[in-house]
């Protein structure tokens, strides 16, 4: 029979626990979605008198973070087996039920206002499959200059600004309803710094587990040490053999500060303050690898023993980026506890795993993946870029290994990547039961009413994701040698992706080259202008699919935004560095005729670009991409 909702009357909310933030603050954002569709919502004292009951011990449960939600005739309800589970059982009964985005916040699809809703019966229950599912605010330029609160002395191309509690919450809300648990969010965040100490507890109140960069253990990073050294008057010296006594003061005292908040999973590590092996910032002295294994080693003793100072039990991690998966490999790098989880992280700038992934040598510790969206140096950073089948296979790749306790994805500023942030987390939940097509079918009716339209759009992500061409390998590799990243070549496997692909970052990269380094490299390039060529046609393609496709969309000025801009942002940066590739080439065969008209090109597609952003972002986004620091190209 269902149960029937009407804007005619309100609708009737019954909380049973009054003593979870976290619940509580999920119930407002359950009231917003409700409002959003034209119902009045009111809370009852009494279950009886409630169309809505949420709350916990409704069902029996067996797993930590299970959840339930329930309509029959009788009404509707929602229980969890712990505060999160509770929260996915709001969150999931707003998305499937009312039809809620997760990304309401950042890509402005949101449902129009109904009458009344009839709601079949049903009973939906799930479980997590990995325990732990985080997003990492990693090169956060866009959300920290589109709305900031104080800021703070650092030596970087961004992270002066503190991203506002109100920008973070919207960040953190999208975060929940997409059943992330874990948080970093912000990168180098100081928690002396009252207005960074600020996102720490909103993101605490929200309920994530808490954690942080992998360059400051414990929560402190090289800038960080050198403002409490200058604090407490000691030495600045962030090197732990020559200043030892400092650095373990510092870290006794940050961790100290951390531990007011319930869930924190602390990295441990020792790594350069500029996300460099250590051994590239303590340059005075020169030990072998081995040794500096044991230097680690020893310093992850004392954090761990910090932590013991102030939690029983602390949850920590290793975060086995660069040269940390190698030094395990070696035996040259021992966790401090056996429930360290060790967090395995794959290639920034191709999103797959390197060798150390692959190699046997095992430890009983709990196990994880750090998979990029988004990667500043020369990988995907103000579009989506990674192929759904690409983080599908690493995923399964995870799962296999024994490494899908901890998953953890770098975001970014989130808003770009709404799509794969979103197949990710459902990755994450789901485990073996994820169906990558299914989810893609679904998120296409989210879009378009109509069936043709619907496969229209499946078509045209098709051919934008094989718009990314590939890397050549040999190129790929050379940059993998020459970064401390291990390489590994996937021959056998039979791959519907190019391991590394051309991304934003990457022709970003190449435009801002001086063109006699391109001039001097252009024997070697070949292959990059084959890859552009053949990237072309597919953006190309995509893009002109999904203009067709805007006037079909439910929201015409979001599909511009989120798939229109990125097609066509991403066909034109593409454009422009073909332009500069032939440039390159023909000045390379002594002909100069036709540079002028190349570069003329090549900065018209660049003006395009910046024309259509002003285009697309309007209202409430007007200014979003004012930050950018990628193609770095002032908006106004």
């Amino acid at each position: 029979m269902g149960y029937l909702l009407s804007t005619k009357q309100p609708i009737h909310i019954y909380v049973k626990e009054q003593g979870f933030l976290d619940v509580a603050l999920a119930v407002q954002d359950l009231s917003s979605d409700l409002e959003l569709l034209g119902f009045s919502v009111f809370r009852v004292q009494h279950p009886e008198a409630a169309d809505i009951q949420i709350g916990l011990g409704l069902f029996l449960f067996t797993h930590p973070e299970e959840y339930v939600y329930r309509i029959t005739s009788q009404g509707i309800m929602l229980s969890g087996s712990d505060d999160l589970g509770l929260m996915w059982a709001i969150y999931s009964f707003s998305e499937q039920e009312l039809g809620i985005s997760p990304f309401k916040e950042f890509n402005g699809f949101n449902p129009q206002k109904v009458e009344t809703l009839s709601l079949q019966d049903k009973l939906v229950r799930e479980h997590p499959a990995s325990k732990y599912r985080g997003w990492f605010l990693n090169d956060e330029d866009l959300l920290e200059n589109f709305s900031h609160k104080g800021t703070r002395p650092i030596q970087y191309r961004f992270y002066q600004k503190v991203i506002s509690p109100e920008l973070l919450d919207k960040v953190l809300e999208t975060a929940l309803r997409n059943k992330i648990n874990l948080i970093i969010p912000s990168s180098l965040l100081n928690i002396e710094n009252p207005d960074e100490k600020a996102l720490l507890d909103l993101a605490s109140s929200r309920g994530f587990y808490l954690s942080q960069h992998h360059i400051e253990p414990l929560g402190l990073s090289k800038n960080s040490f050198e403002a409490y050294a200058k604090k407490h008057g000691i030495s600045p010296e962030f090197s732990y053999l020559k200043n030892k006594e400092g650095l373990l003061s510092a870290w006794d005292d940050y961790a100290k500060k951390w531990s007011v908040y319930p869930r924190v999973i602390s990295q441990l590590g020792l790594r350069g303050g500029t996300d460099q092996p250590v051994w590239k910032e303590d340059e005075g002295r020169h030990y072998s690898i081995e040794q500096w294994g044991e230097i680690i080693s020893e310093a992850m003793k004392e954090q761990y023993a910090i932590l013991s100072k102030y939690r029983e039990n602390p949850l920590t991690s290793l975060t086995l980026w660069m040269e940390g998966a190698s030094l395990l490999e070696k035996g040259a790098l021992l966790p401090p506890s056996n429930d360290t989880i060790l967090v395995y992280a794959d290639i920034g700038i191709s999103q797959m795993f390197g060798s150390d992934f692959f190699l046997k040598k095992s430890l009983p510790n709990p196990a994880g993946a750090y998979l990029h969206l988004a990667y500043w140096n020369t990988g995907n950073h103000l579009l989506e870029g990674t192929d759904p089948q690409k983080a599908e296979y690493c995923h399964t790749l995870s799962l296999q290994k024994g490494r899908g306790e901890y998953l953890i994805w770098n975001v970014a500023n989130v808003k770009e990547f709404s799509f794969s942030a979103m197949l990710t987390a459902k990755m994450a939940f789901q485990g073996s039961a994820f169906d990558r097509e299914q989810e893609e079918k679904e998120y296409a009716a989210s879009l378009f009413a109509g069936a043709s339209e619907q496969k229209d759009f499946l078509d045209a992500l098709s051919y934008y994701y094989r718009s990314f061409g590939p890397i050549d390998d040999g190129y790929y590799q050379k940059y993998c040698e020459s970064n401390d990243f291990s390489y590994y070549a996937y021959t056998k496997e039979k791959l519907s992706f190019p391991v590394c692909a051309l991304s934003d970052g990457f022709l970003c990269w190449y435009l801002r080259r001086p063109f006699l380094d391109k001039l001097n490299d252009v024997a070697a390039w070949d292959w990059f202008g084959k890859s552009i060529q053949a990237s072309l046609k597919n953006a190309k393609k995509a893009r002109m699919g999904f203009q067709v496709l805007k006037q079909y969309s439910v929201a015409p000025a979001a599909f511009q935004q989120k798939w229109v801009y990125a097609a066509f942002y991403w066909e034109n940066l593409l454009q422009a560095s073909d332009e500069v590739y032939q440039a390159s080439l023909e000045v390379s065969h002594q002909e100069l005729g036709g540079l002028l008209e190349h570069f003329e090109k090549a900065a018209q597609c660049l003006r395009d670009i910046l024309d259509f952003r002003k285009e697309c972002y309007q209202g409430e986004w007007a200014k979003w991409i004012a930050g950018d620091k990628k193609l770095d190209i002032p908006v106004h």
